[in-house]
């Protein structure tokens, strides 16, 4: 079972494909953009006599031979967006729908998941770790434009993946984690919008 709190504040307009645009480095900064993910998830891991999930994400375990498993999980996400004005800048604005100009975002997903993860042991203690977790949740929620609008609530797929590089030694353990997440969420009939999410995180211990 994992619990997920990742916060952001500041953000940067940095793919603007599909149309002719010219923003200057400073009308792409949106320093007032903040998103917060509050999230428990819980997979089941199938082959848990030969394959370890804690050992390339908790390091609290060992796994010695190259091992794969079926996951199957569920989870629940809450998942808000914030920012002082509309995420579509005024120069932007001819380009989309006016029911594109939101400025808060509130979305609830409840999914189940089913995957598979292998792991690869080099040398006994070396590991390449991936993952691959395709999902179906139902979203609900509302944004703000001018006015707070709830969507309908709808079914959805999602991804994750997780995959991680390392060394897992009897004192000394090292590596990295690759975790993403991504889904789409239908904010009306023909306007969607698209939620990823993506971390790298980088760890070094010693066991005592």
């Amino acid at each position: 079972m994992s619990f997920v709190k990742p916060y952001y504040s500041g953000y940067k307009l940095e793919y603007l494909g599909g149309f002719d645009l010219d923003l200057s480095d400073e009308e792409k900064k949106r320093p007032d953009i903040r998103t917060i993910q509050l999230g428990l998830q819980y997979l089941y891991v199938f082959n848990h006599g030969k394959f370890s999930l804690r050992a390339p994400f908790v390091q609290n375990e060992h796994q010695r031979r190259s091992a794969g498993s079926l996951l199957a999980g569920g989870g629940f996400h809450l998942y808000n967006l914030d920012a002082d004005s509309s995420l579509i800048t005024n120069k932007m604005e001819p380009y989309f729908n006016s029911n594109l100009y939101y400025s808060q975002l509130n979305v609830a997903t409840l999914s189940v998941s089913l995957g598979y993860i292998y792991t690869f042991v080099i040398g006994k203690r070396f590991f390449i770790t991936l993952g691959l977790i395709p999902g179906f949740g139902v979203n609900s929620g509302d944004y703000r434009t001018e006015f707070r609008e709830p969507f309908k609530t709808h079914f959805t797929y999602k991804m994750k993946t997780m995959n991680a590089i390392g060394y897992n030694g009897k004192k000394f353990h090292t590596g990295i984690q690759l975790i993403g997440g991504y889904y789409p969420l239908t904010l009306d009939k023909k306007l969607k919008t698209y939620i990823t999410e993506g971390r790298a995180n980088f760890f070094l211990g010693y066991r005592f």
